[in-house]
């Protein structure tokens, strides 16, 4: 699962944006996405995950098809960006402040964020298709980015990538959107804010630290490093 996501991000975490005003425009929605990553010897499936993904005016939310493990942005008035990862099974919440984001290779940009793409990377891509995804206007885009081949389907409306494709060591890294809902209509809800704020919090800086406690001992364990 982790290697899914540590692909997932690089997908996404590639690619700097708009100003954050021109965020609060776009529409609150809810996805499930689906992550693969692909043998390029006859498309072979080598792994593929699904998860979920939340965005309103200033919040955005992630969360596993298991139900474990999630992600939650909180964007204040003040632009001010709040980072938890959460693990709902144990009730726990690990919190990342702007300042650890260098330490730990973190995103607080929030249109990228919000959007997954930023507006600059997306025109370095060349439009070499356009089409319609369950009635909205799509793109398809090419070209080169950070030295990596890179195609991605891009929803002009939602603003949202409906897939990105790119190709790393052989293997083809797939994002797909699976489905998308005006997130009052969505079958599937983020968790609660109240819901979190109830969980046990852990500033991240207190993990190494914290190695005798039962919890932590799991998350490194998971992580495959300490701190």
């Amino acid at each position: 699962m982790h290697r899914i996501l540590l692909s997932l991000f690089a997908l996404i975490g590639m690619l700097p944006f708009a100003a954050a005003d021109d965020a609060a425009a776009l529409p609150e929605v809810a996805c499930r996405y689906e992550m693969r990553v692909l043998g390029t010897a006859h498309g072979r499936v080598n792994a593929s995950r699904s998860w979920y993904f939340w965005r309103t005016g200033s919040t955005v939310q992630t969360r596993d098809d298991d139900g474990d493990h999630g992600e939650i942005w909180e964007r204040t008035d003040k632009n001010v960006i709040a980072y938890r990862k959460l693990y709902h099974q144990d009730r726990t919440a690990v919190e990342y402040a702007p300042a650890d984001r260098a330490i730990h290779g973190l995103d607080f940009d929030w249109q990228r964020l919000a959007s997954m793409l930023a507006p600059k990377d997306l025109e370095a891509l060349k439009v070499s298709q356009r089409k319609t995804i369950n009635g909205e206007p799509a793109e398809l885009r090419k070209g080169v980015i950070g030295g990596q081949e890179l195609e991605v389907t891009w929803l002009t409306q939602t603003r949202l990538p409906a897939s990105i494709k790119k190709t790393v060591q052989g293997e083809i890294h797939l994002l797909e959107l699976q489905e998308l809902r005006p997130i009052e209509l969505a079958p599937w809800h983020p968790t609660p804010i109240e819901t979190i704020d109830a969980y046990r919090q852990i500033d991240a800086t207190d993990l190494g630290d914290m190695e005798n406690d039962p919890f932590v001992k799991k998350v490194l364990h998971e992580n495959g490093h300490h701190h």
